[in-house]
């Protein structure tokens, strides 16, 4: 019965992309490009690339990184 396990693979996945919008920690991911920015809420609320990337050197706005 591999096409039962199909059919309930994808029906769990439906609801779960059904659900994402009523969950109310979600809302405000679901107004970020990155889940990510969602969980540095109490900082700043928006972020460079760089704010999400261990290791990734921090520059001024207008500021080019040196390669």
């Amino acid at each position: 019965m591999a096409g039962m396990k199909g059919w309930s693979s994808r029906r769990r996945m439906r609801f779960s992309a059904a659900a994402w919008p009523s969950l109310p920690f979600l809302e405000s991911a679901r107004q970020s490009t990155t889940f990510m920015a969602y969980s540095h809420e109490d900082d700043e609320p928006t972020h460079s690339p760089s704010d999400d990337v261990p290791g990734a050197d921090v520059v001024d706005e207008g500021e080019v990184p040196r390669a």
